[in-house]
């Protein structure tokens, strides 16, 4: 632990020894002390306990040391969509089987159950150098010509687990996504205090993909772009996959910078039973927000947004939108067409907002059934709704909707 000595291989055997146990075992990064590691991939029936006072520390120093083969090599994952690229700080589901061709070309993923992370203490991405050296401007490249947006790794990407605990941990200064859990099942998320400066790109705090009864109560986020985030792929590949996220909750939570509570634009796969309840936003560039666009498809239906209160949000605090990118891509066939059905909005406030909202559909496939209940927004600039292809009804809602329904 003295911030200098890479551990990646003592604590990967450490995580090793632990799952070949008949019942498991904790692996314990111990207090004080600031343990520097690169990628590690957990296992069954193990809990990671990173203690209060301790700092698991990503290595990232330079570019160079991004790409030691050995520390962050380059592995078969999802990020959206199957695609080649580096191996996150904390990882799970290796791909063990690769087939010839195909747009998923992964036959068979490495499962794992009963997985914990927790512990008190605190993880550092260690991200400024992915931040500079892959942004989003200058054509979204990193120096290698790699795409900006898909190298640059997560502290957790955590895939096909069944029994997932993450816990009571400080995250900040994630090169890309902070805890990033797709294609998993019972999932907790509790306790947690994720940052990462205003500026940092992708740095969304909690982004489950394709997952599915997931809970995520009572934690703090301040990022550089999505607080709380549901998704289920991307384009093709999302809709081949055709692995929808359902029923996840986010309760009793907090975020301050960043882009809100989001839905999308990754939708390809379906997404449905989301509920943001108990929510408190101050400062962040949206507030609630479901997104997708041609070409994406998949059907958006029972999202509730309820009891969430709003200060200080710098654009739309209510932000429904399927024509997300510009230019808006033209009319496609049907099965790349996104769908928004069931959109509620229960017991909302917000004051000194920027703009009220709007709602966006498509001529093609217009946003339908659309509830909102004791609403009442303050904005500073666009004190109107903006409504496109969208039906709903209302009651309790100031300023007044603009759907044909309501009071």
């Amino acid at each position: 632990g003295d911030n200098t000595t890479i551990n990646t291989a003592s604590i990967q055997s450490a995580l090793d020894a632990a799952a070949a146990h008949p019942n498991g075992g904790i692996v314990l990064v111990p207090s004080p002390g600031i343990f520097v590691t690169g990628a590690i991939w957990l296992r069954s029936n193990v809990e990671l306990n990173i203690q209060s006072g301790a700092t698991l520390r990503a290595v990232f120093t330079s570019w160079h040391d991004t790409y030691s083969a050995d520390q962050y090599p380059k592995i078969y994952t999802i990020k959206g969509k199957e695609l080649y690229t580096h191996a996150s700080l904390i990882n799970s589901g290796r791909c063990l089987n690769m087939t010839a061709t195909g747009v998923n070309r992964c036959s068979k993923w490495e499962k794992l159950q009963n997985v914990r992370i927790t512990g008190g203490g605190t993880i550092d991405g260690n991200g400024a150098v992915w931040w500079k050296d892959c942004p989003l401007t200058h054509g979204g490249r990193c120096p290698d010509g790699g795409d900006a947006h898909s190298e640059r790794p997560a502290v957790f990407q955590l895939l096909w687990v069944n029994g997932l605990e993450i816990s009571d941990l400080t995250v900040r200064n994630s090169p890309f996504f902070n805890v990033f859990v797709v294609r998993s099942n019972q999932v907790t998320v509790r306790n947690m205090h994720v940052t990462a400066p205003q500026h940092s790109p992708n740095t969304d705090a909690y982004h489950m993909t394709s997952s599915t009864n997931v809970h995520v109560h009572d934690c703090f986020a301040s990022v550089g772009d999505d607080c709380y985030v549901v998704d289920s792929g991307y384009d093709e590949s999302g809709r081949e996959m055709h692995a929808p996220a359902k029923n996840i909750t986010f309760r009793n939570s907090i975020c301050e910078h960043g882009h809100g509570l989001s839905v999308g634009s990754g939708t390809s796969g379906g997404i449905q039973d989301i509920f943001f309840h108990d929510m408190k936003l101050n400062g962040t560039r949206w507030g609630c927000r479901v997104k997708s666009e041609r070409g994406r498809g998949g059907v958006v239906k029972d999202i509730f947004y309820r009891n969430i209160r709003m200060e200080n949000i710098e654009e739309q605090q209510i932000r429904v939108n399927m024509m997300y990118h510009k230019p808006v891509p033209p009319p496609t066939n049907a099965s790349a067409t996104p769908q928004f059905h069931h959109l509620h909005f229960l017991n909302i406030t917000g004051k000194n907002g920027g703009d009220i909202g709007y709602f966006i559909g498509l001529p093609e496939s217009h946003i339908t059934g659309v509830e909102m209940f004791d609403v009442h927004l303050e904005a500073s600039k666009g004190k109107a709704w903006k409504c496109e292809d969208v039906e709903g009804t209302w009651s309790g809602v100031t300023p007044k909707p603009c759907f044909a329904s309501g009071e």
